[in-house]
């Protein structure tokens, strides 16, 4: 007859099985990321040492950190948030064969600093009143990509966005640039990026507000603790990890972390508190020139929906989409991206030729 006694046994041994299982667990995946992070240096994509840096200032004596490469028609691009110009060291590599590549970082990432407006609360208040504005920040940092444009004299610019980039792309071309043939930027690329509901659950649109009021003050609670956004050990690693597809390097998610981790703090709060606000969908439309709207079918924090949103709304451009890609495609498909560089600088007028 099972007794009570055997019924504690089994329980303990049940308990000890599962102790057993997750210390077992916990050993792999800590494993796995320490062999990672032990890479040698030489597997991670870094910036060629030929590089050309400037330093470009702002009307609000912000400091925008650029650095070119290459020769040709000129691409500019714009990293996603907490992330930095190094982020396209392939791209600056590879690309730089057929053009004149730059990336800049965004203020309050890699060595750009803010200026007086920080992330442009203020001119956003002022400007509001006049336009759509999608956020403070992206407006504040699509005013940044001006003055480099026209501090670099750039004309007939491919202008590349990620994510975050993405966003200032779209706010520069809708608010800043004039749409005309003498206009610098001339072909617009979004990557892995999102024009409205940055957070959103599919289908139950009446969440969506209530979760941006939720996410704001989590954001300020972690500032006020001076906690970063992202938490530390392993558990750091596999938080980056969820921007990738399948099959990462792991020495691109290193990368990627180590980058994410150098943004300060309350800084990221800031910027993230503005952007979850972000929406410009309805001004899609005025965007004339030819664009490129890119997204990986294993992206979880740009899912597809949001590309195909964005393509709907504008009328020259052209939607596509890597199987298996995650967020991070300039990492993870560089050679997709370059092809879709390529196609669009072929559709797309070159008027300083």
């Amino acid at each position: 007859m099972y007794s009570m006694k055997d019924h504690r046994t089994s329980k303990r041994l049940a308990l000890l099985g599962s102790g057993a299982a997750i210390a077992i667990s916990w050993a792999i995946q800590h494993n796995k990321v320490s062999c990672a992070r032990n890479l040698p240096a030489s597997n991670r994509p870094i910036m060629p040492d030929d590089v050309t840096h400037h330093t470009i200032s702002t009307d609000d004596g912000a400091k925008i950190h650029v650095v070119e490469r290459g020769k040709g028609r000129p691409i500019v691009l714009l990293h996603g948030v907490t992330l930095s110009a190094d982020i396209w060291a392939l791209q600056m590599r590879e690309l730089s064969e057929d053009f004149r590549v730059i990336a800049l970082d965004q203020r309050g990432h890699g060595l750009s600093v803010p200026g007086t407006e920080r992330f442009g609360k203020e001119t956003y208040e002022i400007k509001n009143k006049e336009s759509s504005i999608g956020s403070p920040v992206t407006y504040r940092m699509a005013m940044d990509l001006k003055s480099v444009l026209e501090g670099l004299d750039l004309r007939d610019v491919i202008l590349v966005g990620h994510s975050m980039g993405g966003m200032v792309a779209m706010e520069y071309s809708v608010n800043l640039a004039s749409n005309t043939p003498d206009e610098r930027v001339s072909a617009l690329a979004l990557t892995s990026t999102a024009a409205d509901q940055l957070v959103r659950i599919p289908g139950i649109e009446g969440a969506s507000e209530p979760l941006m009021v939720g996410v704001d003050s989590l954001l300020k609670t972690a500032s006020r603790r001076k906690d970063h956004f992202i938490p530390k050990g392993d558990l750091s690693y596999w938080t980056t990890r969820l921007a990738f597809g399948k099959s990462p390097d792991p020495a691109h998610v290193c990368l990627t972390e180590d980058i994410i981790r150098a943004v300060a703090p309350a800084w990221v709060t800031e910027i993230l508190s503005s952007l979850v606000k972000f929406n410009i969908s309805s001004q899609l439309h005025t965007i004339k020139m030819p664009t490129s709207v890119l997204v990986g079918s294993s992206d979880v924090l740009t899912p597809p929906w949001y590309a195909r949103r964005i393509a709907a709304r504008i009328t020259n451009s052209e939607l596509y989409v890597i199987p298996g890609c995650g967020h991070m495609s300039m990492l993870e498909r560089p050679a997709d991206l370059a092809k879709m560089l390529q196609a669009l600088a072929k559709r797309s007028p070159s008027y300083t030729l």
